[in-house]
């Protein structure tokens, strides 16, 4: 009972950043891929800045859960909740991995192949069960990097199957997507290492991390003029200049 109770307590910690992002990321793309079902290009184009979109956000937000769980659970919750800081950043893959699968079935839902994402549904459920089975007896961290297993192999299918419906399937994703997860592991080596330094409490950590951790990413981003991250300081730069405008 007590592990499982450090287990919800990093799950709940998890979920939080990482089905946040692909609900939303959800909510908006479906309805539009929905209605350009018929142009496979537009839907293709879209589906590519969605996934670099997902990527921009979720990839620092999991690396940087990942490396600042320490801080993170001594400061929401004490000591006593140390156990479940390995837990928290075991299921800080999977929340890397859950919406890029999320996105995929998504896209093949939205273009009209519901036979196939319900296949899909089923086989991810069945690919679940198959690692309890498997892990259930080493505890609950090797239930968790079975967890991680059953979302990479649910995400290899989930690709595949995009790239045969829209044309964009897992080698192209990658290309895309390496750049992000690049910037967001640099990212993280640098927050990272912040834990050696002599700080008096954990939250004084957890804010330097934070803020290190923005700064890096921002830099990066910019230095390397990661798309995503150019169309939106594109659109920042041309509120900023509308306000000053405004104001003369």
């Amino acid at each position: 009972p007590a592990d499982l109770g450090f287990y919800m307590r990093a799950f709940t910690l998890q979920q939080l950043p990482s089905e946040t992002v692909g609900r939303i990321i959800g909510r908006v793309t479906f309805p539009l891929f929905a209605q350009i079902q018929t142009e496979a290009t537009r839907v293709r184009n879209g589906f590519r800045k969605a996934l670099r979109a997902i990527s921009l956000v979720s990839f620092p937000l999991m690396i940087g859960l990942l490396v600042c769980a320490r801080p993170l659970v001594l400061t929401l919750f004490t000591d006593k909740w140390s156990p479940a800081i390995p837990y928290l950043q075991l299921l800080s893959i999977v929340g890397l991995i859950y919406p890029l699968n999320m996105i995929n079935q998504n896209v093949i839902l939205a273009v009209g192949h519901s036979d196939l994402y319900f296949r899909l549904e089923v086989v991810k459920k069945v690919l679940i069960v198959v690692s309890i089975a498997i892990t259930w007896r080493w505890g609950i961290e090797a239930l968790i990097w079975g967890q991680i297993a059953a979302a990479l192999a649910a995400y290899g299918l989930s690709s595949h199957y995009s790239g045969a419906t829209v044309g964009y399937g897992f080698r192209g994703q990658l290309g895309d997507l390496l750049p992000y997860l690049g910037a967001a592991c640099v990212m993280g080596a640098a927050v990272f290492m912040l834990n050696g330094l002599p700080f008096a409490h954990p939250a004084l950590l957890l804010t330097a991390q934070v803020i290190t951790g923005v700064l890096v990413y921002g830099l990066l981003c910019r230095g390397f003029r990661l798309p995503v991250f150019m169309d939106g300081w594109a659109i920042l730069q041309g509120k900023m200049i509308a306000m000053r405008m405004a104001r003369l």
